[in-house]
């Protein structure tokens, strides 16, 4: 499989999983298959795996010649140690020609082989510090998204192999299977593969490839989430117009409890009338305010509302939400559906967050009536706190029609919503419950009935890891 300059591939446990990275959890072993091909684009220090932050991996450094294992530790006092080992038995025709690099580590020692030949030994009992926990393993370079050029590492390169075993597995093993001696199933410690990719014949780029072991990690191509694929997607949405941002049609935030809705923390949410979602439900994300400022984003214009984001363009050097938002997962592969839409048609959503009802049995100090029915019980008892300003007060509510619908009435956004909801579970991709508490919502148990019994499941990636979010 080739990975391209500035856009490699990462590895992540499945949602399904814990979500800490392997490696951290004691005795494991790592083995990739690559070659850096003669003009093959690249950095003077390139990764070939890497975890980002404190870095840990392995890398060839061009300046002064020398193939590098690095990785940091604890020491008793829980402070960090770079650990640092570099080796002359690697060069830049060895990685022309491809090689093997297999690491095994015990507990108490590291093994690294080259094509399968033991070249260093090294003595290690301390843990491997904890920012590696929740970071995923990336090939073809060590921290993209580092600020700093000398970290990130980059190189386009070939990888055929890379697997990750939950033991101190023995290589000959590795061997056989990488060289196709012995298939599978005769590994006689397969039950301890985390996660095993035969990358020998995958040409597309944009495959997503599960492994094939235990479904427990996926790995797919980070192109979007580095400087310089933000980049790349200013670049594409300036072409269509200098205000204009994806997230508009891909990304809803629906408030049922109070009829609002929005496509973005920044922008006020606004009102959808009754009118609207009676004659057409989607309206809860398709409002009419929403398509005059699609109109304006399509026609090169800035929507007043989103000043959050002009403000960061017309005053730094920095990306914008804009940018952000559209080259999320759930955006970005959209645009060009998007661009040729009409401003006046419906869009389903891809990335859906919602709240039923303000139910909820706290009043944090930190929220309010409008999400808390203990506050609007309180508030409506004895009035809003008196401090410099009227605290958690209800008659912004009232003035804005926004006061939240109780869950014993009947709530016609919500019923909008599982009018849409049929429809728009089919193109979902994420999907998430805020509230109030969303388990205090009968809506929630519903959605989720819905999902386990729907006879047409949604066959794209929704993250249904994340389909309640708790306020806190």
């Amino acid at each position: 499989m080739k990975i391209e300059y500035q856009k490699p591939w990462f590895l992540k446990p499945k949602l399904t999983q814990p979500q800490t990275n392997f490696l951290t959890r004691g005795n494991f072993t790592i083995s990739i298959s690559f070659q850096i091909g003669k003009d093959f684009k690249k950095d003077n220090k390139i990764g070939f795996w890497g975890i980002p932050g404190k870095n840990m991996g392995i890398s060839y450094d061009y300046e002064v010649d020398l193939f590098v294992f690095e990785f940091w530790t604890k020491n008793e006092n829980e402070e960090p140690k770079f650990n640092c080992h570099t080796y002359d038995c690697i060069n830049d025709k060895i990685l022309q020609k491809g090689l093997n690099i297999t690491i095994v580590y015990d507990s108490e020692m590291f093994y690294l082989y080259k094509d399968f030949k033991l070249f260093d030994t090294i003595i290690n009992s301390s843990p491997l510090v904890e920012d590696y926990i929740n970071e995923p393993i990336y090939l073809g370079c060590h921290n993209m998204d580092s600020i700093n050029n000398l970290h990130k590492c980059v190189t386009e390169m070939d990888v055929t192999h890379f697997s990750i075993f939950a033991n101190d597995t023995n290589v000959r093993e590795i061997e056989k299977y990488i060289k196709k001696e012995i298939n599978f199933n005769e590994l006689i410690n397969r039950d301890e593969i985390y996660c095993c990719y035969d990358l020998s014949d995958v040409n597309n780029d944009e495959y997503l490839i599960f492994d094939e072991t235990k479904n427990l990690t996926f790995l797919k191509k980070k192109n979007k989430m580095s400087t310089v694929g933000f980049e790349l997607i200013k670049d594409k949405l300036d072409i269509v117009g200098k205000g204009f941002c994806l997230a508009k049609w891909t990304q809803v935030t629906m408030h049922l409890h109070n009829g609002t809705t929005h496509s973005c923390h920044h922008p006020e949410p606004h009102k959808v009338g009754l009118e609207e979602i009676n004659r057409n439900p989607t309206a809860l994300h398709n409002s009419k305010i929403k398509k005059l400022a699609r109109k304006e984003m399509l026609n090169d214009e800035r929507p007043s509302e989103c000043q959050y984001c002009w403000n960061v363009e017309d005053n730094s050097n920095s990306f914008s939400d804009r940018v952000y938002k559209s080259s999320e997962p759930w955006s970005e592969p959209f645009y060009d559906e998007i661009v040729k839409s009409d401003w006046r048609s419906d869009y389903n959503p891809k990335y859906v967050e919602v709240s039923f009802s303000n139910t909820c049995n706290f009043k944090c100090a930190y929220c309010g009536p409008e999400y808390s029915s203990k506050w609007m019980e309180e508030v409506t008892e004895h009035g809003a706190y008196m401090l410099s300003h009227e605290y958690n007060g209800i008659r912004r509510l009232e003035e804005n029609k926004t006061k939240p619908y109780k869950h014993t009435e009947h709530n016609p956004y919500v019923e909008a919503f599982w009018e849409w909801w049929p429809d728009m579970y089919n193109s979902l991709d994420t999907f998430r419950i805020t509230g109030g508490e969303p388990l205090l919502s009968k809506d929630t148990w519903k959605v989720l009935d819905y999902i386990i019994e729907s006879e047409n499941p949604n066959k794209d990636p929704m993250d249904l890891h994340q389909a309640l979010y708790q306020r806190r």
